[in-house]
């Protein structure tokens, strides 16, 4: 965790014109690396419009989304995302991804032809004949097959596309091939359905993701917003249109009465720009372990004006969400495959694309496709998001690889952002490692390692440094920055071993911070442990006591202090301390991130981590678990033994029996049972859609 400010270190070091030759800056965009060059994943994203800044694609008026844009690749939409066509379910098998690649499919979950969708207005589907279903059978019967002679059954014709992310639509077009003689010896031009309905959605239902669509007597839903409705059509080519709205799943229902139709292409047309556009980098290296400062960009919001013009205006509803996380290996997310016992086992993510996918609703068998998680174990989960250009990276200090997200969102389909540049500052370590614990100063060894005192008391805390160095090259530190609470008052400094009292060059006691200069430089060749005496009362608990070390004769970036055994006559190993009204015992750092999931399928807060540490306690029962607020359970986790250490549980939303839970508010649980009594962690996630 970072200091949040410089002020105090900036109070006692002034600092020269060359200070920054060490603190290096990795930008992308901009003049820095293109964008392109280091996506992962882009959806919805224009590099070209304005060099070297990334914006939302705008959809131009003539434009059909439904097809790939010049010389784009085949059965792909406006953005380049492949179309799946087998129903609504099992894109998992073809490596695809719900929320983002586009999909059609006819009555519950019916396959549909690639001609309706491929920009070709002459081919077709075959002339269909509509009749109800008793008729359908009883024509089979008597031909030998109603396909034979084009029939098809009345209630499912119906067809719903899902775009695959929300766009501005405000036309939708259909019609059978303008040239030609169908079967029967007539124009196909006049095979158009003289009944029909078109209605749209932005926000999904369960049966518009992969849930049953149960309804009696297949009577299909009609969807939220009914754009058009006639039995009485006269026009071969169908153009319906309305004003712009963000708009997800379209669906066409031809089953309103028995009419033969064909149909030759489903055409959808839209102008401005999407509602989400996002990007997830890959892992970048620094070549080394790093600390990181502070994250720069420069971020605009534009409206269009009626003529097409655009303008800088900071009141559009326009929002950038940035987060970042940092990671030791260059692979940020883990594929499995199920193992021998059931169990998964991570592999590389070419084993997993080599191993076959399960079908729907099949149990999935040893060697098949498993999970793809965040990797929990090299890598930190996301941060928060970032408010300002200029603060502080808040990813984990000491690590080579950064990845970086964000989502460019409006409210309005003609305002949209443009970010111009990002960069991160980031220098050489000053350690490999530097661990920091606190403790009382009458008792280093608590009770299960874990630090409590009373509330509001005054107590004499200890605070325990020490560094590891793997290289001469590492320079070190003299100086060390903590966060306090305020009112907070620093009593002494000692170092050495045995230790002794030392004076400090210089102690700066600001509000919510105490810094610290030593007499020495802490180095591989001069390398004490370092102690810190401060009295402070505690008003809350689980206060996390934040540090860090820097050089005042260096350049680099100052440097994270880890929680960790930095006195091996000290038994907390943390930076935690709780207040004995509200001790959690062994239980601490509990919390849940993001506090709103919306597992509406665009790859952002699909899901929520319950983070939580166990303290110095070995195979201790943990259950957590997922409730509403009835109290009854929606999900377990995980119920069994944990050896101590910090953990992260991830929750998709979905109950036992897999399917998305309601909209609501729900309490992510974890209790913790030893043979002292149990402790428990209790947080809000909001689902929404």
């Amino acid at each position: 965790m970072k200091v949040r400010s410089l002020t105090s270190v900036l109070l006692l070091v002034a600092i020269p014109t060359g200070v920054l030759a060490q603190r290096r800056l990795m930008v992308v965009g901009g003049g820095g690396r293109p964008w392109e060059e280091v996506a992962q994943l882009s959806v919805a994203l224009d590099y070209g419009t304005v060099p070297g800044a990334v914006q939302p694609r705008e959809l131009k008026p003539w434009e059909n989304i439904l097809t790939p844009p010049p010389g784009g690749r085949e059965l792909t939409n406006i953005f380049g995302l492949e179309w799946y066509r087998r129903g609504k379910r099992g894109m998992e098998a073809e490596m695809k991804t719900l929320g983002l690649h586009p999909r059609i499919w006819q009555a519950e979950n019916g396959w549909v032809s690639a001609e309706l969708i491929d920009g070709d207005t002459l081919n077709c589907e075959t002339l269909k004949t509509l009749v109800p279903r008793d008729e359908y059978y009883r024509l089979g019967t008597v031909t030998g097959g109603a396909w034979e002679f084009g029939y098809a059954i009345l209630d499912q014709e119906v067809y719903t596309i899902d775009l695959g992310i929300p766009v501005p639509v405000n036309r939708i077009r259909f019609f059978p091939p303008q040239k030609g003689v169908d079967r029967r010896g007539g124009l196909y031009r006049d095979d158009f359905p003289k009944a029909y309905e078109v209605s749209l959605a932005l926000k999904p239902k369960g049966y518009l993701l992969t849930e049953i669509e149960d309804v009696p007597n297949y009577a299909y839903h009609s969807l939220e917003n009914v754009v058009a409705r006639t039995t009485a059509n006269s026009k071969s080519i169908v153009e319906v249109t309305f004003p712009t709205q963000f708009v997800r799943f379209i669906r066409l229902k031809f089953n309103l009465m028995p009419q033969t139709y064909t149909l030759a292409e489903i055409q959808v047309f839209g102008e401005g720009f999407p509602p989400n556009a996002w990007y997830v980098s890959k892992a970048i290296s620094f070549g080394e372990p790093v600390n990181f400062g502070r994250i720069f960009y420069k971020f605009r919001k534009f409206r269009r004006t009626a003529i097409g013009e655009y303008f800088e205006d900071e009141s559009a509803p326009v929002k950038l969400t940035l987060e970042t996380k940092t990671g030791s290996d260059d692979t940020p997310t883990a594929y499995h495959i199920v193992g021998e016992l059931g169990d998964e086992v991570e592999v590389s993510r070419r084993e997993y694309e080599r191993a076959p996918a399960p079908r729907v609703g099949q149990a999935p068998l040893p060697g098949m496709r498993g999970s793809v998680t965040e990797d929990d174990k090299n890598w930190d989960p996301w941060s928060s998001p970032y408010g300002s250009s200029g603060e502080e990276v808040r990813s984990s200090d000491g690590r080579q690889y950064l990845q970086f997200r964000f989502r460019l969102e409006s409210e309005d389909p003609f305002a949209f952002g443009r970010l111009d540049s990002l960069a991160f500052e980031y220098s050489s370590l000053l350690a490999a490692k530097i661990l920091g614990e606190i403790s009382l100063a009458d008792e280093p060894s608590p009770p299960g390692g874990v630090v409590e005192v009373p509330a509001g008391v005054d107590t004499l805390f200890v605070y325990d440094v020490r560094a590891e160095f793997t290289s001469p090259g590492q320079e070190g530190f003299d100086g060390v920055s903590l966060e306090v609470p305020p009112g907070t008052r620093f009593v002494g400094l000692e170092m050495g071993e045995p230790f002794r009292d030392v004076a400090p060059r210089e102690v700066v006691e600001g509000d919510g911070e105490i810094t610290v200069l030593l007499p020495s430089r802490i180095t591989m060749g001069n390398n004490l442990p370092v102690r810190l005496k401060f009295r402070t009362a505690l008003l809350s608990s689980g206060v996390y006591f934040a540090g860090r070390a820097f050089n005042t004769e260096g350049e680099n970036l100052p440097q994270s202090i880890d929680p960790g055994d930095a006195n091996p006559d000290v038994s907390t190993d943390g930076l935690q301390v709780f207040t004995s009204e509200q001790s959690l015992g062994p239980l601490s750092s509990f919390g849940v991130h993001p506090e709103v999931a919306t597992p509406n399928g665009d790859m952002m807060d699909e899901e929520t981590v319950v983070s939580f540490h166990i303290f110095q306690v070995e195979g201790v029962s943990v259950e957590v678990e997922v409730r509403d607020l009835s109290g009854r359970r929606i999900r377990e986790l995980f119920s069994g033994k944990l050896p101590k250490g910090r953990y992260h549980l991830r929750w998709d939303c979905r109950d036992e029996g897999g399917k998305l839970v309601p909209p609501g508010v729900y309490l992510c649980r974890v209790v913790v049972s030893t043979g002292n009594g149990r402790s428990e962690g209790t947080g809000l996630v909001c689902v929404a859609y």
